[in-house]
């Protein structure tokens, strides 16, 4: 029986089965291998594809490591991802987001570097923690102000403060109406003699003061 050249081994293979061991299959253009079968391509150890390789369905790898050399890797994902268990990621160069990025529970720490907002609000919720608040630290005014029945009322007394504590002097005659703006007879908010009320303004003369009984007095102190 004749054989063939001792390089290459051909065989035309129809309806059969064969498995190679040791040999070389020359497989024709247009023929396909039928579903279950591996194919390794280049040199044996590795191997180099040159084309493009196109993936219908599902690819799952269950050990390894899948390496790009370069090029761009681009994914699409529909439906939910979920995550269980630690996710660590080093990152170098830039990522950007666009959309929203939400987060329902756990912590996000950042051990170095800075978080900017472009645009948008930044809403924080604070629990179980201290927050420092500005202690005044001088006494800026205080007295006696007479305060006249007269439509619109007066301001009190001018002054930079960022507290300000107003008292109808227990023997006026009426009441005393405090506001923001000039008022009439009625208007404001109402101290009744001996009363006072306290008002975070940053200028004492943003309070305007109307007496009922026209001469009444006030006594007044700021904190700054």
């Amino acid at each position: 029986m004749s054989r063939a050249s001792a390089s290459t081994r051909r065989a035309a293979i129809s309806g059969d089965v064969v498995k190679v061991s040791g040999e070389t299959l020359v497989v024709a253009s247009g023929a396909f291998f039928a579903s279950g079968i591996g194919v390794v391509t280049g040199p044996s150890g590795g191997g180099q594809v040159s084309g493009a390789v196109i993936v219908s369905g599902f690819v799952s790898v269950y050990s390894g490591q899948i390496a790009v050399s370069s090029g761009n890797i681009g994914a699409q994902v529909s439906g939910a991802v979920i995550v269980s268990g630690n996710v660590s990621a080093q990152v170098s160069g830039a990522v950007t987001v666009s959309g929203f990025v939400s987060i329902y529970s756990g912590q996000v720490a950042i051990s170095s570097g800075e978080i900017h907002v472009v645009s948008g609000q930044v809403i924080a919720k604070v629990s179980g923690e201290i927050v420092d608040l500005k202690v005044p630290t001088s006494v800026t005014s205080g007295g006696i102000f007479t305060v006249t029945g007269a439509s619109g009322g007066a301001i009190l007394t001018s002054g930079p403060c960022i507290s300000v504590t107003i008292k109808s002097i227990s023997r006026n005659s009426g009441d005393i109406y405090v506001a923001g703006n000039s008022m009439q007879s009625g208007q404001g908010f109402v101290l009744e003699a001996g009363e006072a009320v306290n008002l975070d303004v940053d200028n004492m003369g943003r309070v305007n003061l109307l007496a009922q009984i026209s001469g009444d007095r006030v006594t007044f102190v700021g904190v700054q």
